[in-house]
This record gives structure tokens, C-alpha cells and sequence, in this order.
């Protein structure tokens, strides 16, 4: 397991860079979309919805 976590931090090869940085830009892009629509649904609302009045929360998705 070692190894395995050496190989990708130290790496130097371009392909597996390359593979590192699109899973990132990909987990970091769904993480932003679920958050944009936690923040849309909230607004587009009537009342309170998907955040059960806690509007500490909603700050601290807006601010994160």
C-alpha cells in the first residue's frame, strides 16, 4: 500500500499526472455542481426545503 501511495505522490510520469489531475478536476467539479444545486434549490423555494431551516448551514455552503 506504501508503494502504491509513493508511486502517485512522486510520480514524474506525465500520463499518470494527467490521470491524477482529471480524477481531481472531476471529484472537485461533481462536489461544486451538488453544491450549486443545494444553493439553488434553497432560493428557488418557497420555505425552507432541502436544508431543514438551518440557515448556519446555508452560510457555510455559501462561504466554502
Amino acid at each position: 500500500m506504501y508503494s502504491l501511495v509513493a508511486t502517485i505522490l512522486w510520480t514524474t510520469n506525465a500520463k499518470l499526472i494527467g490521470c491524477i489531475y482529471l480524477n481531481a478536476a472531476v471529484c472537485f467539479g461533481t462536489s461544486g455542481l451538488l453544491l450549486s444545486w443545494v444553493m439553488r434549490g434553497e432560493l428557488g423555494g418557497l420555505s425552507e426545503q432541502l436544508l431543514f431551516g438551518d440557515h448556519q448551514l446555508y452560510n457555510v455552503l455559501t462561504t466554502s
